[in-house]
Parts: C-alpha cells; sequence; structure tokens
C-alpha cells in the first residue's frame, strides 16, 4: 500500500539532514550574453541583482538540515562580492559546496581563493573545443583563457596537495558543437579535469534557440551511435563523461528533486527549482515539443519575511511535492519483488513496469512541470 503524503513528511523530519540540497542564487548578474540564455532574451525586463549576505544569513541558519549547497543560478556567482563569505558560512556547517561559472572571472586570486576556502566543486560551463565554435554561443567568453586558468588551477592544487575543488566541464551539446565534442574531452583530459557532463539545451526561451538543441533531431539514430564513439573516447581517456538522454521519457521526480531541493532565488523567494523562477515579471515563456508554452512563476514565500523551513512546510508548497511523493511510493510499491537472481524476473519487470506507467497517469506531474524536459530525463 502507498505511504500518505504525511507520513513522507514524518520520515523526512528524522532525518539528521534530510535536504540534499539548497540551490541558491547569489546573483542574477552576468557579463555574457549566451545565445540560449533568458537573459539574453529577455535583457530589457531582466532584474538584475545580488542576493543580501542578510537574506543569505536567514538561509544559513538551516544549513545544518541540508547536505550540499549549489551557488549558481541565472546569473555568474563569481560577480558577487561576498560570495566566498558564503561559501566559508556553508562550509562551516558541515556542507558540501558547489559552484558553476562561465569561467570568465577566473585570475590567480579568486582560483586561490576557491581552494583556500575549500570548494567541493567547480563546474565551468563550456560550449566547444575553439574559440570561434564556444564564443559563437557563449557570446562573450574567451574560451583560450579558461582552459589556461583551469590548468594554472590544477598545478596549484598539485602544488599545495589540496584535492578540491574538483574541476568539472559541462559541455552544451547543440547542432554546432557537437561534432567537437570528441576534441573537446582531449583537450580537457590535459589540462586537469576531473569529469564532464555533456547537457541538453533543455530550456529555450524562445524558437530561435529551439532550433539549436539535438534530441528531436531527425536523424537520432545517427546521433545515438555517434554518441556511443564519444563515450569510447572517454574510456580510452580515463575521463569520466555523462552524456544526458536524447530520447525523452517520463521521470518519476526529475534529477532537481522537489522532494529533497528547493531553489532560493537573489530575491529571496523560495522556488521548487531554477526553471519556475526568473528574474522577470509575469508568465516564463518555454518552447516545449515545439509549442510555445507560458507557465506562471512559482514561488511559495520570501525568506527575508518568513523562515525558510516555515515555507517548506506551507500547505501549498506539500501540495505540490505530493504527486511526487506518491509517485514515488508507487515506484517501490511496482518494483518491490523484483530480484535480478530469481527465475522469471523479466515477466516481473514487464509487469512493474505496466503498474508504473498506471500510476504515472494516476499521479501526474504537477501542471509546471508537465512541459520541462527535466520531467522526461533530457
Amino acid at each position: 500500500m502507498i505511504k500518505s503524503a504525511r507520513k513522507y513528511i514524518e520520515d523526512f523530519k528524522q532525518i539528521k539532514r534530510p535536504f540534499w540540497a539548497f540551490q541558491i542564487e547569489p546573483t542574477s548578474r552576468c557579463r555574457l550574453r549566451c545565445i540560449m540564455c533568458p537573459r539574453t532574451c529577455f535583457s530589457k525586463e531582466w532584474k538584475s541583482r545580488d542576493m543580501s549576505i542578510s537574506s543569505y544569513m536567514k538561509i544559513s541558519r538551516h544549513f545544518q538540515k541540508v547536505r550540499h549547497i549549489h551557488l549558481q543560478g541565472w546569473g555568474e556567482p563569481l560577480l558577487h562580492p561576498k560570495l566566498f563569505e558564503m561559501v566559508k558560512i556553508a562550509k562551516s556547517s558541515g556542507c558540501k559546496v558547489s559552484i558553476t561559472t562561465s569561467g570568465q572571472t577566473f585570475n590567480s586570486d579568486n582560483l586561490e581563493r576557491l581552494v583556500a576556502e575549500r570548494v567541493d566543486i567547480i563546474t565551468i560551463s563550456i560550449a566547444g573545443a575553439s574559440q570561434e565554435t564556444h564564443e559563437s554561443i557563449r557570446t562573450g567568453s574567451d574560451l583560450d583563457a579558461i582552459f589556461k586558468n583551469v590548468k594554472w588551477l590544477g598545478n596549484y592544487k598539485k602544488k599545495i596537495r589540496s584535492e578540491t575543488p574538483r574541476i568539472h566541464f559541462s559541455y552544451l551539446m547543440t547542432k554546432t558543437n557537437l561534432g567537437e565534442l570528441p576534441e573537446f574531452l582531449g583537450i580537457a583530459k590535459g589540462i586537469g579535469v576531473q569529469e564532464v557532463a555533456a547537457t541538453n539545451l533543455d530550456y529555450t526561451p524562445a524558437l530561435l534557440q529551439d532550433e539549436l538543441k539535438i534530441f528531436f533531431d531527425k536523424k537520432i539514430s545517427t546521433l545515438q551511435r555517434y554518441i556511443k564513439k564519444i563515450e569510447k573516447t572517454a574510456a580510452g581517456l580515463k575521463l569520466p563523461l555523462r552524456i544526458y538522454p536524447l530520447v525523452m521519457e517520463e521521470e518519476v521526480v526529475c534529477e532537481l528533486d522537489p522532494l529533497h531541493i528547493l531553489f532560493i532565488a537573489s530575491d529571496g523567494k523560495v522556488s521548487p527549482c531554477v526553471y519556475l523562477k526568473l528574474p522577470i515579471d509575469g508568465m516564463i515563456p518555454r518552447i516545449f515539443c515545439g509549442s510555445v508554452i507560458k507557465v506562471p512563476q512559482l514561488s511559495f514565500g520570501d525568506i527575508n519575511s518568513q523562515d525558510l523551513i516555515e515555507i517548506w512546510d506551507k500547505r501549498e508548497y506539500r501540495e505540490f511535492r505530493e504527486n511526487y511523493v506518491r509517485r514515488t511510493e508507487a515506484l517501490s510499491e511496482a518494483y518491490k519483488d523484483i530480484d535480478l537472481n530469481l527465475f522469471g524476473t523479466m515477466g516481473k519487470m514487464k509487469k512493474a513496469e505496466r503498474e508504473m506507467q498506471k500510476a504515472l497517469k494516476v499521479f501526474p506531474l504537477p501542471s509546471f512541470c508537465r512541459t520541462c524536459y527535466k520531467a522526461y530525463g533530457i
């Protein structure tokens, strides 16, 4: 029998650090004009702002309840004047800390600070192996400078014998740069990158940007064979690589898991994820399966006027999460008898899959999430 949402909430409260992550947006400011970014598309409406340190301190009261603090939103985190103070506060609470950056503000001083403040992971967003390709997507970015600074960071870590921060690259796959991914992997390995994620263009605010995505390409089978070759290239380099799927399949809960992760925007508003809270007024435009969709901004409170856990426990927020609770419990119920060592497991697997598909219809995605590619594993 599926547990009640109330039981799930009670179990949640018993865990020492029940939240897997807080994603916190230090700033919505950025110096780049990336062609796929809503900041570029909505430049006239965009609200450029920094989270105040007093707001951050209100969030930090609950850092003992969370395992991981991810400092990233719709802006460049390293532009925030108090970023390293934010890192220090999170680390002092026993949290792991990660930062995603364009790498454009790197210099020896702030790279040394990343090491000194014990940042666990630094992820740099890349869009090509050549300056021409990268800059055509991430307009205003200097790829050669990024590679030079990353290599410096790796050498500096070795010099002082520091294991952190782990250096990750996030490579945005598009129709114009996918051919450079194998070359990029070789470069990444050579400059000391420890892991690469090849990501999809999972949010496009307008049709022009939507044309760049690869996962609806008519030659999908050819692309998948090419992806297999890229995976072999990474294996040969002994470079950990995660390539996001090119085929949509509804997830029980997406990787931004609203049951264990929340997003706090630079203005203090609390939302299930970054895709439901943009620094613009009004509805959020998105393209989904070729259609122009507008979804409402979704926030359940403001940490400047309410306690974060009080916001998390609000009835509206609980109701948003409830179907995700039901979906996860349905998953456990459907697969409870599966044992890979038992004869006849394939039949049980097919039966479990049928039961799970029925459950997904009974407990559908929230309306806000049904037109988000993240909900389909992309």
